[in-house]
């Protein structure tokens, strides 16, 4: 359990806040592009974003290794991965902290992160399934919901 405004929020969509059955079926659905098979394919695309990050530090002749590659790598990965546009990526990971504060106590911080989940809320809710890159997970979510599987919510919640 989260705080009650977070858990009222995710109660349709988080397979974090679903009871059985729906949980195993949102699971399903959630970690099948996570599983080793789906993601073996992937390695040569990884490894791509990966060596491309680090010849642009290389060439800069001198970074920060946290803010530049450790806090970068990860978000290019996932954004790519998720198939987003590169435009809107810049604020994921200032977006998914603030979201991560909405998730404790109701203090300052947790107010702030509402602010972040709006921003984040409404960045996702203005994808349309042809902004996301073919064969990616975005794209598998909302074919899901084009055959019924998932809600269109539930496809960008994912």
């Amino acid at each position: 359990t989260m705080n009650q405004p977070t858990n009222d929020m995710l109660a349709e969509t988080s397979a974090l806040n679903l009871d059985e059955p729906a949980h195993r079926e949102r699971r399903r659905i959630i970690a099948k592009p996570l599983m080793p098979s789906a993601l073996s394919p992937l390695k040569s695309q990884v490894q791509s974003i990966a060596d491309d990050l680090i010849d642009r530090l290389v060439c800069q002749g001198s970074f920060d290794g946290v803010r530049e590659f450790a806090h970068v790598l990860p978000l290019e990965l996932v954004s790519c991965l998720v198939g987003l546009p590169k435009d809107g990526r810049e604020r994921m990971l200032e977006w998914a902290n603030g979201i991560f504060n909405t998730m404790g106590n109701i203090n300052h911080r947790f107010e702030e992160g509402v602010r972040f989940r709006e921003e984040a809320t409404d960045y996702i809710s203005r994808l349309q399934p042809s902004d996301l890159t073919p064969g990616s997970w975005g794209a598998r979510a909302f074919e899901l919901a084009t055959l019924g599987e998932i809600t269109d919510r539930q496809a960008r919640e994912v």
